[in-house]
């Protein structure tokens, strides 16, 4: 098994083949399956289910929404939905959810109003709250007005989205809000509002669609009683215990300060990273039990669990500065650590762990 250090630099670079698209995030060891298509989180990172990334807890089995719409004057209606889920009523852009690619499309209709809110999951953390743009952004909202005066109205730059949770498979209802979201009608006629603020919760089933969702990994930093951010899994102090250098090693550097520092470099991301690693070295434990004696079987196990790795700096919204580091760490401990230990790593790579943690 390859260090830690490795392990993580093999994520952000190109040890392993892209992960296929509809890939699925496994739990962790410590997880545990509730069968019921939510997903809990537990303070350290670990997912307890693969159908959805982020704490759902919502209907599967119904859209509903209650999206205040409130005009200029201060009139406020409701665009409204409660209805079963159906892939009839999301093919035709009624109700629920899908996606083409990495933009997620969601629907909301009561019979008068259409309100759709597109995000585009590769450029926001889903799930998490985040800004709304106009047309064509990174995320934005409209709604199209039949009833009682006609109208279409786009977001520009005020108000926010929240979704609580990144479906990963169809039939999981995708749990939010609009937060006071000021949509404009460029083009209003005669009696019809210039714009509108809408708010309120929705629960909308995901029915699927064309490649993946990029969905971010949820991580809460956990405290002790006094507090202090600390590992769970590690009794140093408060320190990650997986950053922690070989004893009697002499280089100067740390990573992340042995885990003290979680905002450095790379840092921010090592939780996230270990996480989505710790889900996908169960995968292998899992395919490999199924093998057997079959070598074949076991390295075809082996090559899925790489692809699985490489998904995670998606997933973790790795950017461009770290990767650099973490890439020129690879390169070192390619040439010089072939034995995969973090002795070696700390002993000839120095530097490198320096400028990447």
């Amino acid at each position: 098994m390859r260090p830690f250090f490795l392990m993580i630099l093999c994520f952000a670079t190109a040890c392993a083949t892209p992960a296929p698209a509809g890939g699925t995030y496994v739990a962790p060891a410590g997880g545990t399956d509730s069968g019921a298509g939510t997903t809990a989180d537990s303070g350290t990172g670990a997912v307890s289910d693969t159908a959805s990334v982020g704490p759902s807890k919502g209907d599967d089995t119904k859209n509903t929404a209650a999206i205040e719409s409130k005009g200029e004057t201060g009139t406020a209606t409701q665009v409204k939905a409660n209805k079963p889920a159906t892939a009839a009523d999301t093919k035709n852009r009624m109700l629920g959810g899908a996606n083409a690619g990495k933009i997620l499309s969601l629907f909301v209709s009561d019979g008068t109003s259409v309100l759709v809110v597109t995000v585009d999951t590769d450029k926001v953390d889903v799930p998490g709250t985040f800004p709304v743009g106009g047309p064509n952004s990174e995320a934005w909202v409209s709604l199209t007005q039949a009833a009682p005066i006609p109208g279409v109205y786009n977001s520009k730059d005020k108000g926010t989205i929240t979704l609580s949770n990144c479906p990963e498979k169809p039939g999981v209802a995708i749990v939010g809000s609009l937060n006071d979201v000021v949509v404009y009608n460029d083009a209003p006629i005669a009696g019809a509002d210039k714009q509108k603020t809408l708010k309120g919760p929705f629960n909308l089933v995901y029915q699927g669609g064309a490649s993946a969702l990029t969905c971010r990994v949820p991580f809460t930093q956990p405290v002790d009683a006094g507090g202090t951010a600390k590992d769970a899994g590690s009794t140093g102090g408060g320190k990650l215990s997986m950053f922690k250098k070989p004893a009697g090693s002499t280089c100067s550097s740390e990573a992340c300060d042995g885990g003290a520092n979680v905002t450095r470099n790379c840092c921010k991301y090592g939780e996230c990273l270990s996480v989505c690693f710790g889900s996908c070295a169960e995968e292998i434990v899992a395919c490999a039990m199924g093998c057997g004696a079959d070598a074949t079987c076991g390295a075809g196990c082996s090559a899925k669990t790489y692809t699985c790795f490489d998904s995670c700096p998606e997933k973790c919204k790795v950017d461009a500065g770290c990767k650099a580091g973490l890439t020129t760490l690879n390169k070192c401990l390619k040439d010089k650590c072939p034995e995969d230990s973090d002795a070696c790593a700390y002993a000839k790579c120095c530097g490198e762990i320096k400028g990447a943690w």
